[in-house]
């Protein structure tokens, strides 16, 4: 489902960040969490959510990165969630959103400690294209090329 704005959203990413991945949390300002409908309502964008029982437990946000580029971003989900396949039909609705959009591929830039979106995005066909060092967070940049 896609949600316009919701204080629950930026509770669940800056929480799992906090707890998770806090020597991160510098690749991730949450600038964007305050006025999703702005930041990923561009043309082409969506923010997607999953919900289970009422809340909201896992996101994962389109964004345009060129003519035909796609980048996925704030692919998270809730801890009591993991397992459970919530992170693949997220990826999933967001290539089906990105093939209805015309777009040719869909990068994610992901911390080499996200192992399971890493693992999620791999399932789905995409292929890890670069390494970069940023400070001393390790990132690691994956690209679905779309098939027509």
């Amino acid at each position: 489902m896609a949600v316009e704005e919701s204080s629950e959203v930026a509770a669940l990413i800056t929480g799992i960040l906090a707890t998770e991945y806090a020597a991160d949390q510098a690749a991730y300002p949450a600038d964007d969490l305050t006025r999703l409908s702005v930041a990923y309502g561009g043309p082409g964008e969506t923010f997607l959510v999953a919900e289970a029982g009422g809340r909201i437990v896992g996101t994962c946000g389109v964004k345009r990165d060129g003519p035909t580029t796609a980048l996925l971003r704030r692919l998270f989900v809730d801890r009591a969630a993991r397992g459970q396949g919530v992170g693949v039909r997220l990826v999933s609705a967001a290539i089906a959103h990105c093939r209805a959009e015309g777009y040719k591929q869909i990068r994610i830039r992901t911390s080499d400690h996200m192992t399971a979106a890493i693992a999620v995005c791999r399932k789905l066909g995409f292929h890890d294209d670069e390494q970069l060092q940023l400070g001393p967070i390790h990132l690691v940049l994956m690209t679905l090329r779309m098939t027509p």
